[in-house]
């Protein structure tokens, strides 16, 4: 599943079947199929193509790192419940990978945690116990982020 860009006419060929990541996600859950094999997960901060019409390569930009934000918020705002939602982003993702102190909360497990508002959207983030938004506002900033940063400001 890819939580960004969406599907649209420009990067799905006719008769492909695609859905944007919270369609998918909801499809899934909706299905028989196991719930611990779903994950969601993104390239934010890495490199995303962009091609014309005729599959060329076109312009390179940014995936943006609140793409997993903005679909979890989605899947919330349409009613689905946290508890079926959570283990995508997280626990599932990290069993997927492997990555045996991420995606859960546990004595000796990484102190990363997301303090969510009403909504779905971040309000705190805390990496490795470091923070990393406060009150919603970022306070560390990677090469990446910074980059995004500096793309989204030049396109207004």
């Amino acid at each position: 599943l890819r939580a960004s860009p969406p599907p649209t006419a420009e990067n799905v060929e006719d008769g492909e079947d695609a859905y944007d990541a919270a369609d998918a996600i909801t499809r899934y859950l909706a299905s028989d199929a196991p719930r611990h094999l779903l994950t969601c997960s993104s390239d934010g901060g890495g490199c995303l193509p962009r091609f014309d019409a005729s599959g060329r390569l076109s312009a390179m930009d940014i995936g943006r790192p609140a793409a997993l934000f903005d679909t979890f918020a989605t899947l919330l705002a349409r009613g689905a419940a946290l508890g079926d939602v959570l283990p995508v982003f997280t626990r599932n993702a990290a069993e997927v990978l492997r990555l045996g102190r991420k995606g859960r909360i546990a004595v000796g497990a990484d102190a990363d945690l997301v303090v969510l508002d009403d909504g779905g959207r971040p309000r705190e983030v805390l990496a490795l116990g470091r923070p990393i938004l406060r009150d919603g506002a970022v306070v560390v900033t990677g090469t990446f982020e910074t980059a995004f940063s500096r793309i989204s400001k030049s396109r207004g």
